[in-house]
Formats: structure tokens, sequence, C-alpha cells
């Protein structure tokens, strides 16, 4: 698989690329990292969890990155290789936790609330959509995320067998 996309990279268009590797259920993570038997329908159990666990439309939630395709799209990255050392990352979509977020970062940004990420949050935040790796506990509703959050990723990690970090993206 890994041959294939660097060879499309070099021949086919954006729109196939974006078709053949980022649309749908084949998740390299899941079939090359974890050798399921049945790659797609680990996928969706993986989204099932996630949609029950955080009130989040099941097909609003996404695998993106070097685990959906094996190899890093992001420019500085060249096309590095899934590795131990990688994270599985994770989109969102919830108007309702982009908004709940939203508010939040801007209440402490109007009360002059310092927080360690705040440069992160002001990179994404703007393009609508909100990097939780690492947040601050500094406001109520965060807070209330991170207690979620942290059990239901460790159930997560057990249940599918995920060694890697888990970050989530949430879009708006």
């Amino acid at each position: 698989m890994l041959i294939d996309l660097k060879n499309d990279l070099a021949t086919k268009t954006p729109k196939d690329i974006y078709h053949k590797y980022l649309l749908g259920q084949n998740v390299w993570y899941f079939k090359e990292h974890l050798k399921s038997p049945d790659p797609s329908k680990a996928y969706d159990e993986f989204k099932y969890y996630i949609s029950n666990g955080l009130d989040i439309h099941f097909n609003n939630i996404a695998i993106i990155g070097s685990a959906k395709t094996g190899l890093s799209f992001s420019p500085r990255k060249k096309l590095r290789p899934f590795s131990s050392e990688s994270d599985l990352d994770i989109v969102l979509v919830s108007q309702k936790h982009f908004n709940r977020f939203w508010n939040a970062y801007s209440e402490m940004y109007y009360r002059q609330i310092p927080f360690e990420e705040y440069q992160e949050v002001y990179k994404s935040i703007f393009k609508r959509f909100i990097s939780l790796k690492n947040p601050t506990e500094k406001h109520k509703d965060i807070k209330e995320w991170v207690k979620t959050v942290n059990p239901f990723v460790k159930d997560l990690q057990q249940f599918f067998g995920i060694a890697q970090d888990i970050n989530y993206r949430i879009y708006d």
C-alpha cells in the first residue's frame, strides 16, 4: 500500500488522492498495524464506541494522518511512515463541542487567564477546529472534557489494542 501511495502521489490528481486514501473505511492502522481480520468492522466498532462515549454522530468521526494512510501527508514530515512514536489523530465534527471550547477559550482570554497552549489554540481556532492535545484545566468545561476523555481514551486503548497516544481535533 505504501508503494502505491507514493506512486499515486506522483501521478494522480489531488482529488483522486483524496478519494482513494482519505475518504472511506480503509484505515491503514487497523489493517496493517493492528492486523485486524476485518479492519473495516474494527474501524466501525471504534467509531461507534467514540460516538456513544462522546455523543457525536458516527459519521462525524474519522481517523486522519499517518494512522489513516500509513504515511504522514504533512510537508515537514516528508511522507514519514507511521511508527511507534506516532499518535492516533481523530477528527470529531461537533458544533456543540466546538462551541463549548470556543466559549471556554474566549472566556479565559477575556478574563486574562493564562494558559500554556495559547499559541496552539490561536493557530487552530480560526481555522474552525480546536486541538485538545494536553488541554489546560483552567476552565470548568475543559476540566469536564478531560475528566470524561482521559478514562475513555484508556478504554479505547485497551479494548482496541492501541498503544499510541490518542489526540482529538474538534471541528465546527
